[in-house]
């Protein structure tokens, strides 16, 4: 046994431990601790209709307007027509998502503000990607 092998030898371990490591990365964010069933992602209107719909099956009709169009045509006639935007992002992770919809968003002193004064609402989820990719972040 030469010095240079003594010498190489914690360093050639090393590297094979490193490249079988590197080896999985790829397949590591397959393996999700939380792993929740994926959304089918629709169109960004049918994606707007569908929180729609899902929102008054879990709370009722009874919620302020939410607009069923998409997110940037929502933007574009809210820069257009000189209102203003809210957006309702939900999730169903969250605890606070049910109390959150049941006591503000079906609200009916909120409802009658939102139609009274020039106020356009878009709701999302977000498990959806229209919901996160869409928004930008001010």
């Amino acid at each position: 046994m030469t010095l240079w092998t003594l010498i190489r030898s914690p360093f050639a371990t090393l590297h094979r431990i490193l490249a079988f490591i590197t080896t999985f990365i790829p397949y590591l964010s397959q393996f999700r601790l939380n792993s929740t069933p994926k959304r089918r992602q629709l169109l960004p209107q049918d994606t707007a209709s569908r929180f729609v719909r899902e929102f008054e099956e879990l709370y009722g009709r009874r919620h302020i307007p939410f607009e069923q169009r998409a997110y940037a045509d929502l933007t574009h006639h809210a820069k257009d027509n000189d209102v203003y935007l809210l957006v309702v992002l939900v999730s169903e992770e969250h605890d606070d998502t049910p109390a959150f919809c049941k006591d503000v968003l079906c609200d009916e002193l909120l409802s009658e503000w939102v139609r009274g004064n020039d106020v356009v609402v878009w709701g999302g989820n977000v498990a959806d990607s229209e919901a996160h990719t869409g928004i930008p972040l001010i």
